[in-house]
């Protein structure tokens, strides 16, 4: 009797198979997208499904993944990326087939259009298929065709996932009713520190390059430091516009007020320390940056990219000013560094609206969307 039990107990382990899902995008080097993705994927592996992650662009992984993930490259980095859609679109429809998942997750415009093309429809019938916008669609870069595929090829996907209420009204009616909106997981890693006990730190942190503006905030923050010369500035991240910058600073003659630290780890304990965050970008998806800056409780002000107004309202947990507005910028500034109570109480405030984005809710939201409609 105890070997029949065996028999059976071995038998139904044999049939038991693991859930499958791919997810598609360009690399994994350093972004909010990329973050994003390694989260679902790590927690989607210690959930004991079976992951891969397929990457079309770029080889690079910059992000810690789960031992039992398995990386798929389909990057030729030494051709022109025209020269491979041909290849992406067979390798795609020869891996789906072949691999047979249960779910496809794809993120960022292109690698969208490129995964619902590369999949046969017999096959996508057989399976989930996910899409997930991570940028501004008017300011990515994306050109017309690609908007025209998208808005095209988007309804045949069974779900489509925007960080912004503003990416979605974007497209068109028969793409959002596809749509839902979910905020980035933010995973707040850094202690809160006493408002009392705060520095005199105006802070930024994102890539030093043209489109997050920093000369905007060098700029407004020259106006600022005439009233308040002992606070101090912190842009942290690194980039190509580094020179450019550290240019303008010594012509404002800030350098010793001004610093640019490059990528540090340990970043938020940094942010957490400081009086203000400011966005400055002229555009974003959704800042991973602001949301925590206003997560551990600093009051934050940001130019009003796609995704400010989900995070900030105006007035209660800080401000959004226009884009490129050097004076609008400067004027917020001198009015939240003027007023302790008014800052407390934004910190304060900034907290409450944190509760909306928690990182085990949001994670739960992703996975439902995943899942299930």
């Amino acid at each position: 009797m105890v070997f029949v039990y065996l028999y059976i107990y071995l038998a139904m382990i044999d049939n038991i198979t693991m859930n499958k899902i791919v997810f598609f995008l360009g690399g994994m080097s350093r972004g909010g997208g990329e973050r994003v993705l390694s989260i679902l994927a790590n927690q989607y592996a210690e959930d004991g499904w079976d992951v891969s992650i397929v990457q079309l662009l770029s080889s690079a992984v910059e992000y810690p993944l789960h031992p039992n993930i398995k990386n798929i490259m389909m990057c030729r980095e030494n051709k022109k990326r025209v020269f491979n859609i041909c290849y992406w679109l067979s390798n795609i429809k020869k891996f789906v087939k072949k691999e047979k998942p249960d779910i496809v997750v794809s993120f960022f415009c292109r690698i969208n259009i490129l995964v619902l093309l590369g999949i046969r429809k017999k096959d996508r019938k057989k399976m989930r298929v996910v899409l997930s916008e991570r940028n501004d669609p008017r300011q990515d870069g994306r050109g017309k065709i690609a908007s025209l595929l998208a808005n095209v090829l988007y309804p045949k996907a069974d779900k489509i996932i925007f960080q912004t209420s503003d990416a979605k009204k974007f497209f068109p009616m028969k793409v959002q009713k596809k749509g839902v909106v979910i905020a980035n997981p933010v995973k707040i890693l850094a202690n809160l520190i006493d408002f009392d006990k705060r520095d005199k730190t105006i802070i930024n942190v994102a890539r030093l390059d043209k489109v997050k503006n920093h000369q905007l905030l060098i700029k407004a923050f020259s106006i600022v430091h005439q009233q308040y010369p002992d606070h101090q500035m912190m842009i942290y991240g690194e980039g190509p516009e580094r020179s450019n910058l550290q240019a303008l600073i010594s012509n404002l003659k800030l350098d010793g007020s001004i610093h640019l630290p490059g990528n540090v780890l340990g970043v938020q304990q940094e942010v957490a320390k400081s009086s203000v965050f400011v966005l400055c970008s002229n555009y974003e998806g959704l800042s991973n940056a602001l949301m925590e800056a206003n997560a551990l409780g600093i009051p934050c002000i940001s130019t009003a990219v796609f995704g400010a107004n989900d995070v900030i309202r105006d007035g209660y947990n800080g401000y959004v000013v226009p884009i490129e507005d050097v004076d609008a910028l400067a004027s917020k500034l001198i009015d939240v560094l003027s007023d302790d109570g008014k800052r407390r109480e934004m910190a304060k405030n900034c907290l409450e609206v944190a509760e909306t984005y928690k990182y085990e809710k949001t994670i739960k939201q992703y996975k439902d969307s995943i899942e299930k409609d």
